[in-house]
């Protein structure tokens, strides 16, 4: 069999990734080792996991109102406000206005990493630098010590998170070691620093965020110059051969990840980006700039301005939703399928480094096959559940008891409430929140319902994974509910529509519902109508009363004839709640639990919504510290579990 040989001065880049791989340096081995002791002593419960440091980034407080402005100012000058929630995203990494039907539609189409403040941004924000420096006629010195200052500034600007902490930290790493003509030490600095990310804020890694970009960054750091040259060496021109590269990289890798986090992975996602990736990086280098000028022009009293600086953001931002919808709306735009998300990345990969003879071709052929089959029955040990907790179901709750369980899902709520063979789930968490695997942790395989309380990604994401697992015979949605209820009402098996007045029994417990109101009035509690008309639920059993109430805050809860509490849901997340103190001295409850992600992005829970609740006496559980946290009450007393 024939073999085309390079000639003397040519340069095979497979042959080249295949050197480096076989022949790893030894900081490098050293690097993954520290990497995987740092996760396996985390998910042992040996490093933090009962006392985890939140990822954020410490701001003086002289700065801090002029930088919630300045997050502010997308919000407050795009008049569009599907656009103006974008915008917020893509430049400062703020989701919470983004539309749920918007969310899914950026899930849907593989763009969701383009509204999380990651890798991308900082590199953009560094690229600026340099070229402003080019364009002063300054030196490679002058644009990397501008960059190594501008990164860490637009950390603090963005605020907390461990994508955008990592991602700073790597950033300063590249642009030093650049600077130092030390680039190929990078990958090790890189492993290095997500080690100590891992050590330093325990649980960081479970986080769907920093898995994708982690996985992106060691695929550019490994294959993105070879693979670039192998694009240009066919005529493809550099800037086009790059972004292609970048985006077929990326998707390869983040697919495997997708299709067992989360159910699914986009298949068009490489096209998709190609196209948004462009969009997005104007739109951060635009809003960076016309939020500033915006944030002066309302200093000095110019709004015109303010809204003139920002008009091109919000036009930018108004395409990239284009983009992400119409990518949704294609045929086959995600896939289920292991073969196609797992299978054919790990292909490419394969043939990529291994010498393509026909007998090659077959063993390639059976290892991706032997992965696709295997890979679905071991994923929800390898990737869901951690190893601290693997210690089987739990028993079935005593006659007439019942429990209460806030699952461990991440930055998103779910509540399951059973008792007597009888189990309601009350939201279904983030789509990546597991909450199939949390709820048969429970010794649960089915409820009787699923009660979705508003219109929120964060609440209801994982609903059609619970849907096909759970099989509950009804679903509840809120009456005259917020948002767009089409799927929930064209998939559930039954629908039934719940206001304040409803009630329902679940075993030996009964369920009311207090909020919101049947005729889909909401007062104006507080500037989020949305989070304002969450349904609120009341559970009563025996003596015992607990009430969750998603993300209606404690404005909400004071116009409700709610009684003296054993168990308090801190709404939303322990997000600010100025009016918690006196929620606090009316229903005085002994024990309140917190649904909150690990390192999330918003600072859940909020020192003051602690600081209230050591206060009042109030025992504090939190989801992101201790997992799930599950009450058993005997129609007296309610204890914890465990």
């Amino acid at each position: 069999m024939s073999r085309r040989v390079a000639g003397p001065g040519a340069v095979d880049p497979l042959r080249r990734t295949r050197s480096a791989l076989r022949l790893v340096p030894v900081p490098t081995r050293v690097a993954w080792v520290a990497l995987v002791v740092a996760i396996t002593l985390v998910e042992l419960g040996v490093r933090g996991t009962t006392q985890p440091s939140p990822v954020d980034v410490p701001v003086p407080s002289l700065v801090q109102p002029a930088i919630e402005r300045l997050r502010s100012v997308p919000l407050v000058t795009i008049h569009d406000p599907e656009a103006a929630a974008i915008a917020s995203g893509v430049v400062f990494g703020r989701t919470d206005d983004v539309s749920t039907e918007d969310q899914a539609a950026f899930l849907d189409s593989g763009l969701w990493h383009l509204l999380a403040a990651s890798g991308q941004n900082i590199a953009l924000v560094a690229t600026c630098c340099i070229l402003l420096a080019r364009r002063l006629g300054a030196g490679r010195t002058t644009g990397a010590v501008l960059a190594l200052v501008a990164i860490p500034l637009y950390v603090a600007i963005v605020g907390s998170g461990a994508s955008i902490v990592r991602a700073g930290l790597m950033g300063e790493l590249g642009i030093a070691a650049w600077l130092a003509g030390r680039l190929p030490d990078l990958r090790h600095l890189l492993v290095v620093v997500a080690a100590a990310i891992c050590w330093a804020w325990p649980g960081a890694h479970r986080g769907l965020g920093m898995q994708l970009s982690f996985a992106c960054v060691v695929a550019l750091a490994l294959w993105a110059v070879p693979a670039t040259r192998w694009f240009t060496a066919r005529g493809v021109p550099e800037p086009i051969a790059a972004a292609l590269v970048a985006t077929l990289l990326c998707s390869g890798v983040t697919a495997p990840i997708l299709v067992l986090r989360t159910g699914s992975a986009p298949l068009l996602g490489t096209i998709a980006n190609a196209v948004a990736v462009p969009l997005a990086g104007a739109i951060l280098v635009v809003g960076l700039a016309g939020s500033s000028i915006a944030l002066l022009a309302d200093a000095v009293g110019h709004p015109a301005l303010a809204d003139l600086a920002m008009a091109p953001v919000g036009w930018l931002a108004s395409l990239l939703l284009a983009v992400a919808h119409r990518a949704a709306a294609l045929p086959a735009a995600q896939t289920t399928s292991h073969v196609a998300a797992i299978g054919v990345p790990l292909a490419a990969l394969v043939l990529a480094l291994v010498p393509t003879d026909r007998r090659r071709l077959r063993r390639v052929a059976l290892a991706v096959g032997a992965a696709c089959l295997v890979t679905p029955a071991l994923h929800p040990v390898l990737v869901r559940t951690p190893l601290a907790r693997l210690g089987g179901q739990l028993a079935p709750p005593p006659a007439g008891a019942l429990r209460i369980a806030s699952l461990d899902i991440g930055q998103g709520d779910a509540t399951l409430v059973w008792s007597d063979h009888a189990a309601v789930l009350i939201d279904t968490g983030p789509p990546d929140g597991r909450v199939v695997d949390r709820v048969r942790a429970m010794g649960v395989d089915h409820v009787d319902a699923i009660v979705l309380t508003h219109d929120s990604l964060d609440h209801r994401g994982g609903f059609p994974a619970a849907l096909a697992a759970l099989h509950p015979d009804w679903v509840g949605i809120p009456r005259h509910g917020l948002g767009d209820w089409g799927r929930v009402r064209a998939a559930a098996p039954r629908i039934v529509e719940l206001c304040a007045g409803s009630r329902f029994r679940v075993g030996t417990a009964e369920l009311d519902i207090m909020h919101p109101r049947c005729d889909g009035t909401v007062r104006p509690h507080t500037s989020d109508r949305h989070n304002d008309a969450a349904m609120v639920t009341l559970v009563r059993h025996g003596e015992v009363r607990a009430v969750v109430p998603a993300d209606a805050e404690a404005p909400v809860l004071l116009d409700l004839d709610l009684p003296g509490l054993d168990l308090l849901r801190v709404s939303h997340h322990g997000s600010a709640d100025p009016d918690l103190p006196a929620l606090l001295a009316r229903v005085h409850p002994d024990v309140a639990s917190i649904s909150v992600g690990e390192g999330n992005s918003y600072g859940h829970p909020t020192a003051t919504t602690l600081h209230a609740l050591d206060a009042a006496g109030v025992e504090v559980h939190r989801t992101d510290r201790e997992g799930t946290i599950v009450f058993e009450s005997d129609g007296h007393l309610i204890s914890l579990l465990g």
